[in-house]
């Protein structure tokens, strides 16, 4: 017999996108990256 399961799976948190960051907290993401933090400016 199978057991039947009533729960969804759990979800995590969803992934940040550079277009919610700030422009310092993108510039340092970049960095973070191993890219020059310039190209945060070329998102905005």
């Amino acid at each position: 017999m199978v057991d039947l399961v009533l729960q969804g799976p759990e979800r995590g948190k969803p992934q940040r996108h550079l277009l919610d960051l700030s422009r310092p907290e993108r510039r340092e993401a970049m960095s973070d990256l191993g890219l020059p933090a310039f190209r945060a400016d070329q998102v905005s």
